[in-house]
């Protein structure tokens, strides 16, 4: 079946029918990967599995996990389904230990049907032909992201404009200058814009003619909804992609901004109880495990993503029938814990940013050895706020109350917290420090 972003019957296809077709594309997927994929022949034959074993979505729990040390270990091309010659696009980012790690490889058929996905998502953003595209994402190091973003631009005929991460300064001119009608933009980066804005004297929600902005590659809280639309008068989104699921174009939010769209028909998603590896019902939290079922140089069988989060499967409002997941709740593996509560960073940027307020800087303070027994935390004001001791204890009373644990909070004037610079803004936890 050929994809076609813009067909509605894909996205309202009947859970039935998209069931049965989901079921053929993992029989498929899991053929092909024996047949051509050397990691999958070995983890196949190791698991004892074969392909006529595979005859319902339920025996997708047969399969073994695949993991990201996987990849790393088979570096360059050892997880390829293809021989080099046949590739089309090769990303790769370096990991947390330096070490290389190939992130996504790409035929001309996957980089068409890339194309197709990150249209699909675009137009359900309600990105049409005619707006103008500010892509605020990477393009350099090898990052996929700005690159798919353009990808569905093009498809939908509409100009776009690949700034990467230039300068703030640069940024706002450009915004300034072309008045794009979409904003495409790391969260946080948005955030150091709009405060940069500010310090020239431009007001965005006065001088921009944006419609809407989509907000992606790293996790924001929801609360921060509120401040996007404001500071920049648009209508926000949220979109989900990991690099070695493709990069942009697994999910994204619909107008109805009730969960994030997972296209299942090149996605079968499942979310599992992290610590026993066990599915966990719908509508209940844990962490997110894709199949790739349309993948040609590098299928991925339920890979774990290690991000947390809830599916529903229910039909959206809008008539999409494709599972919805939540926003990203955190990264299992990088909570905090805090007098025995496990919390994640995203948790707490959510209290402190419905605080109108508190400006976007904060820093989680970590003990060198030991355990939590306070949450204690340094987060800016906003510009001008002056009674911050008073503020202080409210901020202190709602960390406490949301959380059931101690917390103790270093309200600071704006701008005493140090600035990242958007390369460090990607791959790295921002707002945590060691003391």
């Amino acid at each position: 079946m050929k994809v076609v972003y813009w067909d509605p019957k894909i996205e309202t296809m009947p859970l039935n029918e998209l069931g049965k077709y989901q079921t053929k594309l993992l029989k498929q997927i899991v053929r092909y990967s024996i047949q051509k994929s050397p990691l999958y022949q070995r983890k196949f034959k190791k698991a004892g599995i074969k392909p006529e074993q595979v005859t319902s979505l339920d025996d997708v729990a047969k399969l073994p996990f695949t993991v990201k040390d996987e990849l790393r270990n088979a570096y360059p091309f050892g997880f390829s389904a293809v021989s080099p010659d046949r590739l089309a696009r090769l990303y790769s980012s370096t990991g947390t230990t330096g070490r290389k790690t190939t992130l996504c490889l790409m035929t001309p058929n996957d980089l068409e049907i890339w194309s197709d996905l990150m249209a699909r998502c675009l137009v359900c953003a309600t990105v049409k032909k005619g707006d103008i595209i500010h892509l605020a994402f990477g393009f350099e190091r090898l990052i996929d992201g700005g690159h798919g973003f353009m990808y569905g631009a093009d498809k939908l005929k509409a100009l776009s404009i690949p700034i990467g991460f230039d300068k703030a300064e640069r940024q706002i001119q450009i915004l300034k200058d072309i008045q794009p009608t979409v904003l495409c933009m790391v969260p946080s980066y948005a955030l150091y814009v709009a405060e940069t804005a500010k310090k020239l004297g431009v007001d965005l929600s006065k001088e921009l003619n944006l419609r809407l902005g989509i907000f992606g590659a790293e996790g924001w809280a929801e609360s921060l909804r509120k401040r996007y639309e404001s500071i920049f008068r648009l209508e926000a989104y949220d979109e989900y992609g990991p690099s070695e699921l493709w990069g942009p174009g697994v999910s994204i939010e619909c107008p109805e901004h009730d969960g994030l769209h997972v296209w299942a028909d090149h996605y079968l998603v499942e979310v599992i109880n992290p610590k026993t590896g066990e599915p966990v019902g719908d509508k209940e939290q844990g962490e997110l495990v894709f199949t790739t079922l349309r993948r040609e140089a590098l299928p991925l069988v339920r890979y774990r993503t290690g991000d947390i989060a809830v599916l529903d499967s229910d039909v959206c409002a809008c008539g999409r029938t494709h599972p919805r997941m939540s926003k990203v709740l955190g990264r299992w593996g990088d909570e905090i814990r805090v007098s025995g509560k496990a919390l994640f960073p995203l948790w707490i940027e959510d209290v402190l940013m419905s605080m109108d307020f508190i400006g976007s800087q904060y820093q989680i303070v970590k003990p060198k050895e030991g355990s939590m027994n306070k949450l204690k935390i340094k987060v800016e004001a906003i510009e001008g706020v002056k009674n911050l001791a008073e503020l202080k204890a409210k901020v202190e009373e709602k960390l406490a109350n949301a959380f059931s644990v101690p917390a103790e909070v270093e309200l600071l004037p704006s701008g005493s917290l140090p600035r990242s610079s958007i390369t460090l803004f990607l791959g790295k936890e921002r707002h945590m420090v060691i003391e």
